[in-house]
């Protein structure tokens, strides 16, 4: 055995960490064959960066599409009551 005052903490001195340790998590970890051209993966990406449609509701008293806890721009209304004069 090596001398103890030159161990270090775990006490060996011979204890160094081999390549073999580095490639065999190679072996445990998914490592792709070829590289991801920039155009497949900028598809990939630009699937998350549509839009969806607003969400869309009727005016309870005029009939009219609006947007849902929003003030009917036709008749003015929100909540029952008259929000806004609408000319």
């Amino acid at each position: 055995m090596a001398d103890p005052a030159r161990a270090g903490r775990s006490g060996r001195s011979d204890h160094v960490i081999t390549p073999r340790i580095c490639n065999f998590a190679r072996l445990l970890m998914a490592v792709p064959k070829k590289k991801t051209s920039k155009s497949k993966s900028r598809s990939r990406r630009a699937s998350n960066w549509t839009l969806d449609t607003g969400a869309r509701s009727t005016c309870p008293r005029c009939k009219v599409t609006k947007r849902p806890h929003v003030v009917c721009g036709n008749c003015g209304w929100y909540g029952g009551r008259q929000a806004i004069e609408v000319d």
